[in-house]
């Protein structure tokens, strides 16, 4: 398996966005090239912040964020509702919050991308009933 890169503040920052997204997808940045069909010599460019449009395109589709997200941060990934309404947590999410905080940015990161896939499972089985 491919060495698994981690965000760095010598890496640019929308390589640093997609390193995230890998985390979150449990995936790695030489796997996700792979499934693009990309050359992994693009790695080298894009840690600087030369990543093409086309290459991007490709990217956001495969971690299923938009485009804007990766390049300035400020859009949410796009598999998050952009008009949440805030409520209230209720005793348990508050415990998961306080539990959530006391791991590091990595692991968080890792937890996020097993309860998306907790919640693709438990749709699929719901769809299936």
């Amino acid at each position: 398996m491919a060495k698994r890169l981690k965000p760095s503040e010598s890496y640019d920052e929308v390589f640093n966005r997609i390193l995230e997204q890998c985390i979150i997808k449990n995936t790695t940045v030489s796997d996700m090239i792979d499934m693009c069909g990309l050359s992994r010599s693009v790695i080298t460019a894009w840690k600087r912040g030369n990543i093409n449009p086309k290459a991007l395109s490709m990217i956001s589709k495969r971690l299923n964020v938009s485009m804007e997200y990766i390049t300035d941060g400020k859009d949410f990934p796009s598999d998050i509702p952009k008009n949440n309404n805030i409520q209230l947590i209720n005793a348990r999410e508050n415990e998961l919050l306080r539990l959530f905080r006391t791991i590091s940015e990595e692991e968080q990161l890792k937890l996020i991308g097993r309860l998306e896939l907790l919640s693709e499972l438990a749709q699929t089985e719901e769809s299936a009933v």
